[in-house]
């Protein structure tokens, strides 16, 4: 039983050389491993915005303004460039105009900007100076440079020393001022929204994050640093592992034990079940490996990776430059081999140990302990309301865009000593100060919703603006729209994703 185990470990251990390089390549992380701990999506940070006069509490300017600082030593080209973006629509500006770098750095150092336009020939410091000081201790600020007509070595040091998000060469123009700060003020509302946004909505809203959840219903390893759980299925055992969706599924408290024990790998020494595979040459045991397609030239046995005949969309032999044309014939294909990057030898298997993470022993498979235990698997109830919840939140944004409104997530207002979170907060437009519709999405299988109304009642009253929506999925039940007529709460019952549309059309949300 052992061999078959161990044999479904090697193929498991190749496959993970080859993913573990393909992360070198794409570096794309989808989890981090430093993340908050967070107990459930509810508890996640929020945006904040205070009223009274009281300033947001992470530094997000959440009135839809854009407080901009605007350097020139030119007192009438500084007056035009106030002039100018003070007079640009839909936004709603804070010009900051001031004449010297050394007065900028006083303004910096007091106020928060969302936008600093410098001029780069200034008195004492220059414009690049000044935004490279400005990117290297405010890297979310957006910095534009103004330089003078076709000064490439400027442009170029504005870009690799400031990391400017956009210049603008002298003469200036109205137009092309209004369509550079519109562009950065753009990108900069996107950074704003994934503020806004929580870590699960942030990441269901990148691209193959709906792909991701719905992977998690097929997802079956035990929640620990690294483990590898072998699963019968009808037909062979398949070795299954994934840290990031693991990290996923135990931060939202996703994950459920069942019976019908699985295989687990235990070290000897400690009896810990954290290990990680150690993939050794099996000539000079070295770990400096890498695997892939090997190809061999029959005519001079020339054997290497298929990546190295490529050349020009033709396979050519990188020892004797011959073509190599018939498969069977001219070459053949050996399969996936380990090369070693210290004796430079292919083979065509690594040997393989385990390494304990908690006492650091290196033990063979043989060596190891294998122990029916408890398998841990993703409660499939709670990630499907997870993905229909999300999906909802995704939906309903995309659709007040789509009718010409603005759209924040996660609001949290403070008010009278209260703190009051709301999913969905909708603007207006861009100069709108305060959000004139507040949406929390509630999702009951059952129908009922009697704690949700309650909870939701307390919190959407007396609100000093905004009208509060209860949004129920899929629908209510009798008692429920009783409580609702009873409270006079604005409910919106919405099927799943795909109705949204449907359902908004039918609220009059002026009235």
């Amino acid at each position: 039983m052992k061999n078959i185990y161990k044999k479904r470990l090697i193929n498991y251990s190749k496959q993970s050389l080859v993913n573990q390089n393909k992360e070198k390549i794409e570096k794309k992380d989808i989890i981090s491993d430093n993340s908050n701990k967070l107990t459930n999506p509810e508890n996640e940070p929020a945006s904040k915005i205070y009223f009274n006069g009281i300033s947001n509490l992470n530094g997000n300017n959440y009135s839809n303004k854009f407080d901009i600082l605007v350097i020139e030593d030119n007192p009438e080209i500084l007056e035009m460039l106030t002039t100018t973006l003070e007079s640009i629509t839909p936004y709603k500006f804070e010009v900051t105009p001031v004449k010297s770098a050394e007065e900028a750095q006083e303004k910096i150092n007091k106020s928060k900007f969302d936008l600093i336009i410098s001029d780069n020939v200034l008195p004492g410091m220059s414009g690049i100076e000044l935004l490279t000081k400005v990117k290297d201790e405010y890297p979310e600020t957006m910095r534009i440079l103004i330089t003078g007509y076709s000064d490439m070595d400027v442009v170029k040091d504005a870009i690799n020393k400031a990391a400017v998000n956009a210049y603008i060469e002298k003469p200036l123009g109205c137009k092309e001022l209004t369509e550079k700060v519109i562009d950065i003020l753009k990108e900069k509302n996107l950074l704003r929204r994934r503020q806004d946004l929580t870590p699960l909505e942030h990441i269901y809203e990148s691209d193959g994050g709906p792909e991701l959840f719905s992977s998690l219903f097929s997802f079956t390893p035990k929640d620990s640093e690294i483990h590898t759980v072998v699963e019968k299925s009808e037909e062979d055992l398949e070795i299954k592992y994934g840290q990031e969706k693991i990290n996923l599924l135990s931060k939202y408290g996703v994950l459920k034990k069942v019976k019908n024990l699985p295989l687990l790998i235990k070290c000897p020494n400690c009896q810990s079940y954290d290990y990680k595979l150690v993939l050794k040459c099996p000539s000079c045991n070295s770990e400096n490996l890498s695997k892939g397609e090997v190809i061999e030239h029959y005519s001079c046995s020339t054997i290497n990776f298929s990546n190295k005949f490529i050349h020009e969309d033709k396979l050519i032999c990188p020892k004797c430059n011959q073509d190599l044309r018939r498969l069977g014939v001219d070459y053949r294909k050996i399969g996936n081999w380990i090369f070693c990057e210290n004796c430079s030898e292919f083979y065509g298997e690594a040997n393989i140990n385990l390494k304990c993470n908690t006492c650091k022993t290196l033990y063979s498979i043989n060596e190891s302990i294998w122990e029916e235990e408890e398998k841990i698997v993703p409660d499939r109830a709670k990630i499907l309301k997870i993905i229909r919840r999300l999906s909802i939140l995704s939906e309903l944004e995309k659709e007040f865009r789509r009718k010409g409104l603005e759209v924040r997530r996660n609001l949290v207002i403070s008010y009278m000593g209260m703190e009051k979170k709301f999913d969905i907060a909708v603007y207006k437009n861009l100069k709108e100060d305060h959000p004139y519709l507040l949406l929390d999405v509630y999702i009951d299988q059952h129908c009922v919703f009697l704690n949700e109304i309650k909870s939701f009642y307390t919190k959407a009253k007396d609100l000093p603006y905004g009208k509060p929506f209860f949004v129920a999925v899929p629908h209510l039940d009798k008692k429920a729209k009783k409580m609702f007529d009873e409270l006079r709460i604005n409910v919106i019952e919405i099927e799943d994703s795909n109705s949204v549309n449907t359902a908004l059309n039918y609220i009059d949300f002026n009235s």
